[in-house]
């Protein structure tokens, strides 16, 4: 423990007070199984000022910082209150610099505790090259307060670019139509020029635009693939300033099939159903019925939400159907309904068990062989009941009582019922 003497002096004279002034130290001493006690000797001081700005510098932008001033002039609470914002009002300087010149500066007041947006506007003409933000402040004297220096990451990306192809994979002699759709940041359409290339698997440019418009930030554009294109991923690329973005299709060696084999099933299959079944035909691009040979194959599986379920036709899911019941009919020109009898299966049907019907067809007159497939999940019989209300309903005798109710299956599975919407 420690003491002191303070004194002071008066108007009327020197006055002597005693003060005792205890002073406890805290002594380092622990035991080594208090873990949750930590000394630091860090000294933390009051921030003065603070500042959120963003790292990246994007052309034809607005750059903006938030600033605010964490301390308060003493020795103005005599003055009236214009005085006082004129008084307390300190002065902010923002600017971006490059290597050589500077970009964009601005200034604005502010006072204690209260933050500021600062917005620079950033032309379009810059390029890659070293930036640095500086932030100054001024008191209502002028003398500097305080300086800020920091670095900025360049990126010429300033435009959303997405570019949308009529169909994912093409073939020689056929047309591409694509069509790009330009943003800006406050998402507003982009009205300057652009180029597109397209470019082959080899990165040899087939075709081009230069300086072509937007029409309200949409530009439809197309042209034909050579008649022996090369197989592989194209590529269109635009160009606007420094921004090089990339869209990627295929180009394929591939002929229209003779016949295509369809198949359908309900999508959900109750437990207490006692079959399933099953809509089987093909069909000509000519939109004409097929008839031949047909091996059906019925599969089972359990349903896994936490994997992916696509229902890829070469088998390459992460769990293989399980074959249950082979058999073999004959396709009509027409279409043919087959049915699952469940009784029939080694295995009850319960809830979450995925079934899959594979088709093979072989065209009778040609002898062209073609497949086609469809899944169907069972699902629970129970019915869920859910009230829907923003707040808690309250019934009373003798009056009506409404609300919105939603009726689904347990798998939330929407139901139909018989005189109503949904």
């Amino acid at each position: 423990m420690k003491r002191g003497l303070l004194a002071f002096e008066t108007q009327e004279g020197p006055c002597w007070l005693l003060i005792v002034l205890m002073f406890l130290e805290l002594s380092l001493a622990r035991d080594s199984s208090e873990e949750a006690f930590i000394y630091s000797e860090k000294t933390f001081r009051t921030p003065t000022y603070s500042i959120v700005y963003s790292k990246l510098l994007r052309p034809s932008t607005l750059y903006s910082l938030v600033t605010t001033f964490h301390q308060s002039d003493e020795g103005v609470d005599v003055l009236s209150l214009e005085e006082r914002e004129m008084h307390t009002s300190h002065t902010i300087v923002a600017s971006v610099m490059s290597e050589t010149w500077e970009v964009a500066s601005g200034s604005e007041l502010i006072s204690p505790f209260q933050p500021s947006t600062i917005t620079l506007p950033i032309p379009i003409s810059i390029e890659n090259s070293t930036y640095t933000l500086t932030v100054r402040g001024f008191s209502p004297s002028k003398s500097l307060l305080f300086q800020h220096i920091v670095p900025l990451q360049f990126t010429p990306y300033f435009l959303s670019v997405t570019v949308q192809t009529s169909r994912p994979i093409y073939r020689s002699g056929q047309e591409v139509k694509f069509r790009i759709v330009i943003l800006q940041t406050d998402l507003l359409p982009y009205h300057d020029d652009l180029d597109v290339f397209v470019l082959d698997p080899d990165g040899i440019i087939m075709r081009r635009w230069i300086s072509i418009f937007t029409n309200n930030g949409v530009s439809s554009l197309s042209f034909t693939l050579p008649n022996l294109a090369k197989d592989g991923t194209w590529k269109i690329r635009t160009s606007i300033q420094d921004q090089l973005d990339e869209h990627m299709f295929q180009v394929q060696t591939y002929f229209t099939p003779l016949f295509e084999v369809f198949v359908e099933l309900p999508k959900y299959t109750s437990d207490t159903e006692t079959s399933v079944s099953a809509t089987v035909y093909a069909m000509f691009a000519t939109q004409k019925y097929v008839r031949g040979k047909g091996v059906l194959v019925w599969s089972t599986r359990k349903y896994d939400a936490t994997r992916n379920n696509w229902n890829t036709y070469n088998g390459t899911s992460t769990q293989e159907y399980k074959e249950i019941l082979r058999m073999e009919k004959f396709i009509t020109e027409s279409k043919n309904t087959f049915t699952l009898v469940f009784s029939e299966l080694p295995e009850p049907v319960t809830p979450g068990l995925e079934v899959r019907l594979d088709v093979t067809v072989t065209e009778l007159l040609s002898g062209e062989t073609m497949c086609g497939y469809s899944t169907s999940r069972v699902a629970h019989s129970q019915v869920h009941v859910e009230f829907l209300s923003r707040r808690p309903l309250y019934y009373h005798e003798g009056k009506p009582l409404q609300g919105h109710v939603y009726v689904s299956q347990l798998c939330r599975r929407s139901i139909t019922i018989p005189g109503h919407s949904g």
